[in-house]
């Protein structure tokens, strides 16, 4: 029995002992690790009359400019359009191009009738040919929904086209009637 318990303690004291022996270690650091996040950053074309563009996060339409697109004194019948270029001055490449169309003043039947139709132009070549309409629809049913219309790159520049019109079925109901609405573009990464 003694030489059980001796037997034990000197096991004990081993397995003690042997905990306590150091083995080699090292270590290497790699240091800097750094993520940097990139940017989406849509601007569009503060001087859509001219060939300068001038590139902005947001802009008023000077009256001037609303007089010389026709969008004063319309009548049943009366169309036309603007071209918007738009860039991609981020970093990240894949975004989703989206417009919203808000109306600001008071509901009225011109807001009712003013029929909107957008294309949208990735090669920023001057429409020479519209191809299909990208959205289409009224003021009104345009009002605050927000619409996909296309793709931008960093660095490229594409073009929508707003063409508007008051359809000849608009009557006597839209005399006097006048609608003002913001456009909103939108950039949003591609997941």
């Amino acid at each position: 029995m003694i030489f059980r318990s001796l037997f034990v303690i000197a096991a004990v004291a081993a397995i003690a002992g042997g905990a306590t022996f150091a083995y080699y270690s090292d270590t290497a650091t790699m240091s800097g690790n750094t993520f940097s996040a990139g940017t989406m950053d849509l601007r569009i074309d503060k001087d859509p009359s001219s060939k300068n563009q001038v590139w902005s996060n947001g802009f008023t339409v000077p009256y001037s400019y609303l007089q010389q697109l026709g969008l004063t004194n319309v009548a049943p019948g009366i169309k036309g359009h603007q071209d918007i270029d738009i860039k991609n001055v981020g970093t990240v490449n894949g975004g989703d191009v989206t417009i919203k169309l808000k109306r600001t003043t008071s509901w009225n039947e011109l807001a009712s009738k003013l029929r909107f139709t957008i294309y949208f132009d990735d090669e920023n070549n001057g429409f020479n040919d519209e191809g299909a309409a990208v959205v289409t629809g009224t003021l009104d049913e345009f009002n605050g929904n927000m619409y996909t219309i296309g793709q931008l790159n960093k660095d490229q520049i594409a073009t929508v086209r707003i063409m508007w019109e008051v359809p000849t079925s608009a009557g006597n109901e839209i005399q006097g009637d006048t609608v003002t609405f913001d456009t909103t573009f939108g950039l949003e990464q591609v997941r």
